[in-house]
């Protein structure tokens, strides 16, 4: 998107991360910045140049205690929200959306649930012991993930693929969660952990092997540090290295610049105090 759009969007994300910030700290919740966010401090000191989005993980344990205490947000700042505070938002994760603001992601301009400039907050839960069971898992966690996606895919897809989101999107959002909590509450003391909602980061990089590949080290949640980020400081992994290398490998060299992209493509962008306009992205 442009230059200025983009930058916009970043401050604006920063905002939401320093409230999210504030609030962990006033209560002793425990939060490290991850992926492109972990990588754009280590590498930028601040958000990658053409990075479009803002990424904080958690322990189960301490995302639900970040949801309880949802109330102590600014209201004029951010709200929290999942599917419990919004039922027409489907995801088993949450997102900090900047009160005041609208974001519309292309091809879910259908969607009915509320919308803003967002960062996601991602619970990370365990995985089983053994390398079958963690094979085992992913295959269910992709069921659960393509039944909540078939409610966005169903409308632009044709033929055979249509048919098999239209059978997906029957199942019930509830259920799904359900089946998404029991099975954290059942690996709850794994000494990995993954997010339930994405595909395994570890299978991006061809140098993790076996478990490694389905979750991460759980100390890289546990043991953290702060980090510069935009000239004010959050906290990430201690073992910054570990982490950006399990997740990027060579992780300080940029990619070519033609894979230099953001992750959320959006139909429509309205900042804080705006009145709603169209917005067309740069192809």
């Amino acid at each position: 998107m442009d230059d200025k759009i983009l930058r916009r969007l970043q401050l604006t994300e920063l905002e939401l991360l320093m409230e999210l910030h504030r609030v962990c700290v006033e209560n002793d919740i425990e939060y490290v910045i991850a992926f492109g966010t972990m990588l754009g401090s280590v590498r930028h000191k601040g958000f990658i140049p053409w990075d479009d989005d803002a990424d904080v993980v958690m322990t189960r344990e301490n995302y639900e205690r970040f949801r309880s205490l949802r109330g102590e947000l600014n209201p004029e700042i951010a709200y929290f929200q999942d599917h419990d505070t919004d039922p027409s938002y489907i995801w088993g994760y949450g997102k900090l959306r900047r009160t005041g603001t609208k974001y519309i992601r292309a091809g879910q301009e259908h969607v009915k649930a509320n919308t803003g400039i967002f960062i996601d907050i991602f619970p990370m839960d365990g995985i089983p012991k053994t390398h079958f069971g963690c094979i085992m898992q992913d295959i269910r966690l992709y069921f659960i993930r393509k039944a909540l996606w078939a409610r966005v895919g169903y409308k632009d897809s044709h033929g055979i693929v249509r048919l098999g989101y239209w059978f997906l999107k029957r199942q019930n959002v509830d259920s799904l969660h359900a089946r998404l909590f029991r099975e954290a509450k059942k690996y709850a003391t794994s000494d990995r952990v993954r997010i339930y909602m994405e595909p395994s980061d570890g299978k991006k990089n061809p140098a993790n092997t076996g478990r490694a590949r389905f979750g991460w080290d759980s100390n890289w949640i546990s043991n953290r540090s702060m980090y510069e980020f935009e000239g004010l400081s959050f906290y990430g992994t201690r073992d910054g290295e570990a982490v950006l290398s399990y997740l990027f490998g060579d992780y300080m060299t940029p990619p070519p610049p033609e894979e230099r992209t953001g992750n959320s493509p959006a139909t429509l962008i309205v900042f804080p105090g705006e009145q709603e306009r169209p917005f067309e992205n740069n192809q």
